[in-house]
């Protein structure tokens, strides 16, 4: 997007530059006419031969470049004035006919030369979409490019990396490393060196359990036992780790969506109602940049902790992501879910975080929406409540708006 906004300026840059450039060009062909017209010009005036002054004016607006001839007599009075259609944003070049009459210096007409924007733009036209043909097929080369590297240093060694995963065999583990060419230190490569990690802990407890099988068959009952409880606890942990979010100790925004999605087709089935409500933190950015991402996390435990005061075992509560948070509520009616809204509104803004000997405050909006018969999905729900929240957000933060729709 950089390259592309530089590549803009530049191409507006240059053919700015070829327009101005030829625009002075003309300037000076004009200023050239005076001397190539003027001895021409000023006998056929002396002798009043008005064909000749015909001939010479119509020749000079017949130039690709001049728009407008004009010739006055010293009274300001016109002699002749060809002038073409259409003429915008003209300038001109004017010059005094003279003649030279008993050793005296007469002005004897007055000429005005003109063009205009449009005979600079006919000039400059082959020039500028040769600059703009330029600029586009620099943009392509560099689309290609980067799908080209896009391709080549992520899809290619993710597909690689999930390939690798999949032909892992349990009974096999010793003959398994994965091994994906990523630049070192990189996401991808720690992926795979925590896979690699993990692949050789449960290749040395698989090694262990079939030593104690062969050497203590009595004791591996018990050791299985003990070892199938570890995984069940482990299992337990994973499950808590993928459904948790790690810094507030709430749902996270997958595990929200796979538990909201069966209240939504319970609450559609059987009729009941169901309600959402979307927070976001305001000015949460401003919190991190003023006073470090320590203190924005300290806002986000504090609020989460917050607002599980206020709702009930049974409603879901998840972190979407950031500073967004959202409420779904079963059998609850919008008038209610508005005053818990209210509730929880009043209540952040009292949460008081000390730091330093400094009391910082923050306050939330929500956006609130009941289901319709119309809903078809659980996105259509959150949408209506996500624009009651942009538009909390909107009328000035720390309050409720219902949707209306």
């Amino acid at each position: 997007m950089i390259y592309f906004v530089i590549t803009l300026i530049m191409t507006i840059t240059q053919i700015m530059i070829e327009y101005y450039d030829t625009k002075n060009n003309v300037q000076k062909d004009l200023v050239s006419l005076e001397n190539t017209y003027i001895n021409s010009l000023q006998n056929a005036i002396w002798d009043m031969d008005v064909d000749q002054i015909e001939s010479l004016s119509d020749s000079i607006s017949k130039l690709s470049f001049v728009k407008e001839v004009i010739l006055l007599d010293p009274s300001g009075n016109i002699i002749t004035h060809h002038q073409a259609h259409n003429i915008t944003n003209r300038f001109s070049h004017e010059f005094n006919i003279y003649k030279v009459h008993n050793m005296q210096k007469i002005v004897i007409a007055k000429a005005i030369i003109s063009s205009d924007q449009n005979s600079v733009i006919d000039i400059v036209k082959t020039g500028v979409i040769l600059i703009i043909l330029n600029a586009m097929i620099k943009s392509v080369i560099l689309l290609f490019l980067f799908i080209w590297a896009f391709q080549k240093n992520l899809v290619e060694p993710l597909t690689d990396l999930t390939n690798q995963i999949g032909d892992i065999e349990f009974e096999n583990l010793d003959q398994h490393k994965i091994s994906v060419n990523v630049p070192k230190s990189s996401e991808l490569d720690l992926l795979q060196k925590k896979f690699n990690l993990m692949i050789e802990k449960l290749n040395q407890q698989k090694n262990v359990i079939l030593n104690a099988e062969h050497d203590y068959a009595a004791q591996l009952e018990q050791e299985v036992k003990e070892r199938t409880l570890e995984l069940e606890q482990l299992n337990i942990g994973l499950n808590h780790i993928a459904t948790t979010d790690y810094l507030t100790n709430i749902r996270n925004r997958r595990s929200f969506f796979d538990v909201g999605d069966q209240y939504f087709v319970m609450a559609k089935r059987n009729q009941k109602e169901l309600c959402v409500l979307s927070f976001d933190l305001d000015n949460f950015k401003a919190i991190n940049d003023t006073y470090g991402h320590q203190v924005g996390d300290q806002a986000l435990k504090q609020f989460a902790d917050n607002c599980k005061k206020h709702l009930r075992e049974s409603d879901i509560f998840g972190r979407m992501g950031g500073e967004e948070f959202t409420a779904l509520l079963f059998e609850t009616s919008l008038k209610e879910s508005i005053h818990l809204a209210e509730r929880i509104v009043k209540s952040t803004s009292e949460i008081v975080i000390h730091l330093d000997n400094e009391a910082i405050n923050f306050t939330v909006s929500v956006g609130v929406a009941s289901m319709l018969p119309s809903d078809q999905k659980m996105d259509d729900l959150l949408l209506r409540a996500d624009r009651a929240l942009y538009q909390a957000k909107a009328n000035g933060r720390n309050q409720v708006i219902s949707s209306e729709y």
